[in-house]
């Protein structure tokens, strides 16, 4: 959808020739409008609302209103299951060595508490 079009406006137009034609263009595609056109109305609406804040235009204009990324890598060749579930056993043994010094995580086995103990001490 190129926004410059549907509002009639060229790429140079000034936030207030953009203002001009999607004030006129909303006037007359308004739903409650005789020619009124919903979804002309709400391609108008949205073209108005890239096109006048400088950040979304830019993107928009950097973009060529394509907004989806490429990749930036090439995407890797298919693991085999071994492999697989080697990469998420290494990543989950990485995940829980960093949650071992958070207290929160303390258990029996690993720090030979005694939860009956704490029980006694916490109920007085």
């Amino acid at each position: 959808m190129n926004y410059y079009e549907i509002l009639d406006v060229s790429k140079l137009a000034t936030e207030k020739e953009i203002k001009k034609a999607y004030r006129k263009l909303a006037k007359k595609y308004h739903p409650d409008e005789q020619t009124g056109d919903q979804v002309k109305f709400n391609q108008v609406k949205e073209a108005y609302e890239i096109l006048t804040d400088p950040e979304k235009r830019k993107n928009y204009d950097q973009t060529g209103g394509n907004t989806t990324q490429k990749p930036t890598t090439a995407p890797q060749p298919p693991q085999d299951a071994e492999s697989k579930l080697k990469e998420i056993f290494n990543k989950s043994k990485q995940a829980q060595s960093k949650n071992d010094n958070n207290p929160a995580n303390f258990t029996k086995d690993k720090h030979n508490v005694d939860n009956d103990a704490i029980n006694k001490i916490l109920r007085g």
